[in-house]
């Protein structure tokens, strides 16, 4: 096993990419809070060099934990001898990447020329994403428009597109990918793109929401992360920009927002995977819809992507005051969610976040939703898409993405 661990690291380095032989994701079931405080003392050693998936902050939720292989014998140690029960979720981080490869590759046919041609079950790297976008405009001059708002630390740059039927509307804004390695929200954007076009004119409700509002929908939050996560580390989470005085790497772009900036559940090392960054709004990925929000003052509704998870959220994150608008916000989301239950057969859990992912432990500071709220956009949500445990960040691409013409993305 060490041999091939070895081999694989020596033809990681070889081609430029990291790899993770005999890495494990362990799914940890904490019996009691105590339990809950082993394991965040935990996550703050860090030469183990541990990725948590899922953070400890209550008994009730699965902690999740991406496990180096040289770190595996220490931390399985550690639990036994703390008697917290675990189990192999992933047993091999590397191979399931390697099979995710495959699957791209083997679904891989000539470019396509159109938006009709594109596969939508599958992932695609940002040049493909850059261009679908460019095709569906091309397509359809009419609905869609293309705005660049801005450009990453790397200078690549920041697209929304517009899909609009008027002028001087207000608007509904969707993200997707601001955390780079959820790949199934950039494939979903692409979906969610698609289907607008499609359906206009055709599904009542959709048409009667953009005869009477704009949709505003960045794909690719984060391209520099993203585009690292195709080409270097496929588990990049951050942002790409260097971090002064130190060797480590970008900044958690949900946890930059000028909403309880510094606070819990935001780091303030460098090389956390949830780094809040030296200011709010220091990132240029979230500034540039910082500006654009501020300057449309319009915008009626807030909804940013994520994985994994399966659930839907408000505010606040960052506080235990409820939102003004907290009973109308409950409701909604119970309504959506017990639709998509009856159609599809899909579980989501809803609540805020500090109800639902922080519960009584810790807030999480710096969220974007939390920002937008307080922009006065009444309905901000966060979806956290599937799977809620199976795969993880590593959902295989046919599970990730549904055709362009079947509703019901969740």
């Amino acid at each position: 096993m060490k041999g091939l661990v070895l081999l694989a690291a020596l033809l990681g380095a070889v081609i430029g990419q990291e790899t993770f032989g005999g890495d494990q994701v362990l799914r940890i079931n904490a019996k009691d809070e105590a339990q809950i405080s082993l394991l965040q003392d935990l996550s703050e050693v860090d030469l183990l060099q541990l990725d948590f998936w899922m953070d400890p902050v209550d008994p009730s939720l699965p902690v999740d934990i991406h496990v180096p292989f040289h770190s595996l014998q220490d931390v399985k140690a550690y639990l036994l001898v703390n008697d917290i029960p675990y189990s192999v979720m992933i047993e091999d981080l590397q191979a399931v990447l390697d099979e995710e490869k495959q699957q791209m590759q083997g679904a891989r046919t000539a470019v396509p020329r159109n938006t009709d041609a594109y596969d939508y079950a599958n992932y695609h790297p940002l040049n493909e994403i850059y261009s679908f976008m460019d095709m569906l405009v091309a397509e359809n001059p009419g609905l869609v428009s293309k705005t660049t708002i801005g450009a990453s630390y790397q200078n690549r740059p920041l697209n929304i597109l517009k899909f609009s039927t008027g002028p001087n509307r207000p608007a509904v804004w969707i993200d997707t990918g601001i955390h780079s390695r959820e790949w199934v929200t950039q494939a979903s954007g692409t979906w969610f793109a698609k289907k607008i076009v499609t359906d206009y004119g055709r599904d009542p409700a959709l048409t009667d929401l953009l005869n009477r509002m704009d949709i505003f929908l960045e794909i690719v939050t984060n391209p520099d992360g993203y585009e690292y996560t195709h080409t270097t580390n496929r588990m990049w989470r951050k942002t790409r920009k260097p971090n002064p005085g130190t060797s480590c790497v970008g900044v958690d772009p949900n946890r930059n927002w000028d909403a309880g900036f510094g606070g819990p559940g935001a780091s303030g090392s460098a090389c956390s995977e949830t780094y809040r960054g030296p200011r709010a709004h220091s990132e240029s990925e979230v500034s540039s819809i910082v500006d654009f929000v501020r300057a449309h003052g319009n915008i009626k509704a807030f909804v940013s992507i994520h994985s994994y998870s399966q659930m839907l959220l408000y505010p606040y994150g960052y506080t235990r005051q409820p939102a003004a608008d907290q009973a109308e916000l409950h409701a909604l989301a119970e309504q959506a969610i017990t639709e998509l239950a009856s159609l599809y057969g899909t579980r989501y859990r809803y609540g805020s976040i500090i109800n639902t992912i922080s519960l009584q432990t810790a807030e999480a500071s710096g969220g974007t939703i939390d920002w937008t709220y307080k922009q006065g956009i009444k309905y901000s949500y966060t979806f956290e898409l599937r799977d809620t445990g199976r795969y993880g960040f590593v959902l295989p691409p046919i599970r990730s993405s549904l055709p362009p013409r079947r509703p019901g993305w969740p």
